[in-house]
């Protein structure tokens, strides 16, 4: 082959004949020219050792001839057709900046390009040309220009790239040898893309040419063609084809036999089995290696199905076949792998150690195998002196940081861990560990975290995710750490983080999705931001946990989903979190909060007899809730109206247990109940008991505050007078002076004295500006602001109210008349408003109705035309992204009237036929989707790909309307 290119080179040089031949006209006038035309004889004879010298003499002698530059060339190419390669380059580099001006400027990257790919330096091959076959001027240089770009993507294993070019030198140089040459290249490349209808159709159309190629490219395209037959289901027509080669070189027959005992052997053909083994002896019994080679790949083939006895009987073959010194690592690593798979690690070993004890070269892989069969049996010491062997050994191996991550991990599991952290952090910073970082960063995040250094460990964490941030299980461990230290903020920040890198985060990993909202909900509620905490915790229902393997996880959800409601006054809500609690995890440790928390929610929802019933089961616990629970519990019965039990509950309370926190409460209440039943001189008494016992309570201000209240109450105004002003006198700067003052002249008042009465209230008003006597102004006039339609100034009153009265503004339902005033401000359309409203409510596609939602919506944007267009798109793909059968096909459809619409015919089709079959029990949605895909393909104007289309609608859907239509599209066309 490469004398044949060697004289197409000379072919093609040879158009430039007549340039030459006028400088050799005027070669004699003078030594200068006699130097060049010598040069130029002896290129255009092929006599490039010769040419190099006289082109190489010329540019010493005339470095500033004008035919300087062309002298150049001469040297470069004659370097290059005498495999001097890296000179070549140099001399082509020399041209490109100094000699621009010489005519064959143009090909010079066509040179650089071939020197470039012989030398390996593939990438830079493809820049060269690229560059020159923008514009390649000579047919035949341009052909070879692409045949060597195709192979460069090749060894690159750019299929792809390698198939474009390949077509287009079949399509524009036909006659050219070198498309001749493409063609086994096209059909290989056309295999390795798994574009096996491509490949025989190329084999069909070239029957004639590949008939004229020499027997060894002949009988590859035979092979790569038996092979697109095999791939396509055509097992009858590739066993003709392999059949067929069974006398082609090794290379090619082996692979024949191994196909054929393969098909032989699922059809249970033993006899035909047999036959092809005896014949395969036969015909390699010359060539051990060709027969041992054979039995390796159909050994392969049975291991990747599952087939290890069948395996390994191959492998032993081979393993027996030749000599031992002569033969390679595959058997013998096959054999040791499937002997780990049955957990035969002695005999796994065994094999290793006789392949290694032949000491022949290739023994990379089976030496780093044994260490880590020697690890799998717990033996460190062994595994460690394996791997440690395997880096002196062969220190530019690939496979060098992988040896090393493991022997930190056999340090690590020996308790070694200076020695573990110290050879981890070193490999890190060596480049052969690039291959093996990921694992390096895990086993020193896990040294740091056996010794307690939880920030350093935090530290690698971040480190190795902003290079690697797809590896999920750093990021969950991160988010774990993070955790752990308490850093909430930054908990929140990386599970937010991840969630927007990673729009399809459940996808990749139900595990990591579930952890970073678990994390982010427990993280948010530290911080006290309980919407976002409710938010995060509520996307983790019980089926979503345990599909993630975290089903611990759901009673901690439950409650702490309830806790972010209950502090966001949410109580019923939280209420549906804490019924599953309560009902599924009785022995729980989170059981005695949950009670407590369902009796606080059911007390603050006044359902009090469910309180009373959850406090008192907390009540009867050994928990350090049950003084508390017995406390609201009495609380819960005087909300019932059971004044004689709740009296006894604290009664009990403050009489066993006066030191305790909930004492002075229950003395309180116990008061409080006392004043109910008319016993007014008793209950202030109890309250003065009260400030007198625990004067440093809380309520000791209160207590003389509602003694004088309890009097007033029962027309003791001269009694409730004094005690107003002892209150005063007690707690000068107490919260409920103005309330004294205000009730304190109340009492002068209703003893007639008058001018004192107006004296306390001159001073609240002087002293208590604030005091709260505004709401209820603000509140009425918030309201006359809407009914008059002036909607914003009394969203602005009903704000302000918000904010300096939340507790009044909750209790008078001002947030959900701001949601009703605020809605009559959006201006959206009722239709449209109503989906958005329910996606939102719906959680997106999360649900069957949201989904249903997204899609109606999505539907009026395309169908209508709307500047909204681009909305639909997203909203489509969440819905296909849920892989539900009915709503996903329908989101699929419309993707495709999406790319219609934007005027992606090709794109277009290609969504519509990946609509056909998401939802096979849809038939005529799969035919309709089809036939649009014809649509599409007939606007695109590839009428190949129309009959296709047409033809699967005939088979699969005969009697549907679509396929009446489609009919229409493939005869408008023969029209």
């Amino acid at each position: 082959m490469d004398s044949k290119r060697m004289r197409k080179d000379i072919t093609v040089l040879l158009t430039t004949a007549v340039l030459l031949l006028a400088v050799a006209v005027c070669a004699a006038a003078d030594p200068e020219s006699r130097q060049f035309s010598e040069a130029e004889r002896h290129y255009r004879a092929g006599n490039y050792p010769l040419a190099l010298e006289s082109a190489s003499d010329f540019v010493r002698r005339y470095p500033l001839s004008d035919r300087a530059g062309d002298a150049q060339y001469l040297r470069g190419v004659s370097l290059f057709q005498l495999s001097r390669y890296a000179e070549a380059l140099v001399v082509f580099d020399t041209i490109e900046s100094r000699y621009r001006s010489t005519r064959y400027f143009d090909n010079v990257y066509f040179w650089r390009g071939l020197a470039l790919y012989r030398l390996g330096d593939f990438r830079k091959a493809l820049q060269a040309l690229d560059h020159f076959l923008l514009a390649p001027g000579e047919p035949e240089l341009a052909a070879q220009g692409l045949l060597t770009r195709a192979q460069a993507h090749l060894s690159l294993r750019d299929y792809r790239a390698a198939s474009r070019d390949l077509e287009s030198l079949r399509r524009d140089h036909p006659a050219s040898e070198f498309a001749r040459s493409g063609l086994v290249l096209l059909a290989y490349s056309y295999l390795q893309e798994g574009r096996t209808v491509e490949l025989l159709l190329l084999s069909d159309a070239a029957r004639g040419e590949t008939a004229a190629l020499p027997d060894a490219q002949r009988e590859l395209v035979s092979l790569y063609t038996a092979e697109a037959l095999w791939e396509e289901g055509r097992q009858a027509d590739a066993e003709a084809l392999y059949a067929g080669l069974l006398e082609a070189r090794e290379a090619v027959s082996s692979v024949a036999y191994r196909r054929l005992y393969l098909a032989a052997e699922a059809r249970g053909e033993l006899e035909r089995m047999q036959s092809l083994i005896a014949q395969a002896e036969g015909r390699f019994a010359g060539s051990p290696d060709a027969l041992g080679d054979l039995w390796v790949q159909v050994g392969a083939a049975s291991y990747r199905q599952g087939r290890w006895d069948l395996a390994e009987y191959f492998f032993g073959k081979a393993w027996d076949l030749a000599a031992r010194e002569q033969v390679g690592a595959t058997a013998p690593l096959y054999l040791a792998e499937i002997r780990i798979r049955r957990g035969e690690l002695d005999e796994a070993a065994q094999v290793l150690e006789e392949y290694l004890a032949l000491g022949t070269a290739d023994q990379e892989l089976a030496l780093m195998r044994l260490a880590d069969v020697r690890l799998l049996q717990q033996a460190y010491p062994e595994a460690a002196e394996g791997y440690t062997r395997f880096m002196a050994r062969y220190p530019a191996s690939p496979r060098y940081g992988e040896a090393g991550a493991m022997l930190t991990f056999v340090r690590y599991r020996q308790g070694d861990l200076n020695a573990a952290r110290e050879l981890g952090r070193r490999l890190l910073q060596d480049p052969r560990s690039e291959a093996a970082r990921a694992d390096l960063y895990r086993l020193l995040v896990a040294v740091e975290k056996r010794r307690e250094n939880r920030r350093e460990a935090v530290a690698l964490l971040r480190e190795y995710v902003s290079f690697s941030p797809g590896d999920l299980g750093a990021r969950s461990d991160l988010l774990k750490q993070l955790f752990l230290l308490q850093d909430y903020s930054a908990v929140a920040a990386e599970a937010r983080r991840l969630e927007e890198e990673l729009p399809d985060l459940e996808a990749r990993s139900a595990y990591t999705a579930v952890l970073a909202r678990y994390l982010r909900g427990l993280a948010e509620i530290a911080r006290k931001n309980y919407g976002p905490a409710a938010r995060a915790l509520a996307s983790i229902p019980a089926e979503k946990a345990r599909a993630a393997g975290l089903e611990q996880i759901q009673p901690y959800t439950l409650y702490y989903h309830a806790w972010a409601l209950y502090r966001q006054g949410l109580h019923r809500e939280a209420m549906g979190q804490l019924t599953p609690l309560l009902e599924g995890w009785p022995i729980h440790p989170l059981f005695p909060q949950g009670l407590f928390l369902a009796g606080w929610c059911s007390f603050t929802l006044r359902d009090y007899a469910g309180a009373a019933g959850y406090f008192a089961r907390l009540a009867k616990m050994n928990s350090e809730l049950s003084t508390r629970a017995a406390f609201l519990q009495g609380r819960s019965l005087v909300n019932l109206q059971d004044l004689g039990e709740a009296a006894q509950v604290f009664r009990t309370l403050f009489t066993t247990q006066p030191a305790s926190s909930f004492a002075d409460d229950a003395l309180f209440e116990y008061a409080g109940i006392l004043a109910e039943q008319g016993r007014s001189s008793e209950a202030a008494d109890t309250y003065a008991t009260l400030a007198d016992r625990y004067a440093q309570s809380s309520l000791a201000e209160e207590a003389l505050y509602k003694r004088g209240e309890v009097l007033g109450a029962a027309g003791q105004h001269q009694q409730a007078k004094e005690a107003y002003f002892e209150y005063r006198r007690r707690f000068a700067r107490g919260r409920l002076v103005d309330a004294s003052l205000y009730w304190g002249g109340l009492a002068a008042y209703e003893l007639e004295e008058k001018f004192e009465a107006v004296l306390h209230w001159e001073r609240l008003a002087e002293t208590y500006p604030d005091s709260p006597f505004l709401f209820d102004a603000l509140r009425r006039t918030a309201e006359a602001y809407a009914e008059r339609g002036d909607h914003r100034r009394a969203i602005e009153l009903y704000g302000s109210l918000s904010s300096r009265f939340p507790q009044e503004a909750q209790s008078y339902g001002v947030p959900a008349r701001l949601d009703e005033l605020r809605y009559q401000l959006r201006g959206l359309s009722d239709r449209e408003a109503l989906l958005s409203s329910m996606i939102g409510r719906e959680g997106g596609a999360r649900t069957p109705r949201g989904r249903e939602a997204m899609i109606e919506l999505a539907r009026m944007y395309i169908y209508e035309g709307s500047g909204r267009v681009d909305l639909a798109y997203p909203m489509l793909q969440a819905v296909v992204e849920k892989q539900e059968p009915v709503t996903a096909a329908q989101a699929q459809y419309l993707i495709g009237e999406y790319h219609y619409r934007k005027g992606d015919a090709v794109r277009a089709a290609q969504e519509f036929l990946k609509a056909a079959y998401v939802n096979p029990e849809d038939r005529d949605l799969m035919a309709a989707s089809i036939y649009r895909a014809a649509e599409m393909m007939l606007t695109a104007g590839r009428g190949a790909d129309v009959r296709e289309l047409v033809g699967r609608l005939e088979q699969h859907f005969p009697d549907s309307p679509w396929t009446s239509e489609a009919r229409k599209l493939t005869e408008g066309g023969r029209r």
